[in-house]
């Protein structure tokens, strides 16, 4: 364990009042964000390695992904927000 770690592990513990079981999912969730931003470096320079065209196609193919990906989750959080507050106005 180096020393920035250390440090994050009594920020967390200190600053947060986290106590062990939360701080093993704080650390497991950082640890996985650390390895994607790996993953995602190692993926950008393998399409760094390909040809100009491959490269337009792939970006237009994550592009529309993305773009249907997010209309889902607007989808979705509208229908929470919309259950959300049918229940506000029941209650009030």
């Amino acid at each position: 364990i180096d020393i920035a770690r250390l440090e994050l592990l009594c920020d967390l513990t200190d600053d947060l009042n986290l106590d062990e079981a939360a701080l093993d999912v704080v650390v497991s969730l950082i640890d996985q964000l650390h390895t994607v931003r790996q993953d995602l470096a190692s993926l950008a320079r393998a399409i760094d390695r390909l040809s100009p065209e491959t490269q337009a196609i792939l970006l237009s193919e994550l592009k529309s992904t993305l773009d249907r990906k997010l209309l889902n989750l607007e989808t979705c959080l509208n229908s929470q927000f919309d259950a959300s507050m049918a229940k506000v106005i029941t209650n009030a």
